[in-house]
């Protein structure tokens, strides 16, 4: 009962505080609008823009979650903070900070939705929606392509994945570790039903294709398989 009055405690305040930063932005009023966020990064989460700047996205899970198990509610608000802050700075011309702050919220965002299965997922679907469109202009990281690949799978977006999947290839030189994962991809997907495989739009003459093609480069590259 504590836990949950904490955290309907922290939708409210956080409703509120986003109908404050809205109406800055409509004004323009950006430098406020960033004040407004560096004071609930401190308040609420006992960071602040230098650690954020400093730290991958990982290691501010692990402070704003105390080292232990992930915080599921301070993580869901670190990535609600930078994904606006993100999206400001760009307002301000700040591109580069701005894309940084966005992906790290991209990055967390895909990690509470890979890792909790108890969240609700059309939330964070959505959150993840958003920040994808506002990055789609900018190469990502592999780290985050490798965090999308297992997300489009996990949600049954099959064509999604097995685009990131041939990136990663051309990525990392069709090394024998994400060969060997594409192949592990196309296995899982052929225990699907056909009927699955074409609501993620990926057939299974497709998915055979692709299992074909990833061993022959295995052939070609004398990995084992």
């Amino acid at each position: 009962m504590i836990k949950r009055d904490y955290i309907m405690d922290m939708i409210e305040q956080f409703t509120t505080f986003i109908a404050r930063l809205m109406g800055l932005k409509k004004l323009n009023q950006f430098l406020k609008a960033r004040q407004l966020i560096g004071e609930v990064y401190t308040s609420k989460l006992g960071v602040n823009e230098d650690i954020i700047n400093s730290l991958m996205y990982n290691d501010l899970i692990k402070i704003v979650s105390d080292m232990e198990d992930m915080d599921i509610e301070k993580c869901t608000l670190l990535a609600k903070l930078l994904k606006e802050d993100g999206k400001i700075l760009i307002e301000q011309g700040k591109k580069e900070k701005g894309f940084n702050f966005l992906l790290k919220s991209l990055n967390i965002f895909l990690v509470i939705r890979l890792k909790n299965e108890y969240v609700k997922k059309v939330d964070f679907d959505a959150e993840i929606t958003d920040v994808l469109n506002e990055v789609k202009l900018y190469e990502l990281l592999d780290s985050t392509k490798h965090l999308l690949f297992k997300y489009y799978e996990n949600n049954g977006d099959y064509a999604l994945a097995e685009d990131i999947l041939y990136q990663l290839l051309d990525a990392e030189s069709y090394s024998k570790t994400i060969v060997s994962e594409g192949i592990n991809f196309y296995n899982r997907l052929l225990d699907k039903t056909k009927c699955k495989l074409s609501a993620g739009n990926l057939p299974i003459d497709e998915v055979i294709e692709g299992k074909k093609y990833l061993i022959s480069q295995c052939i070609k590259r004398n990995y084992e398989i």
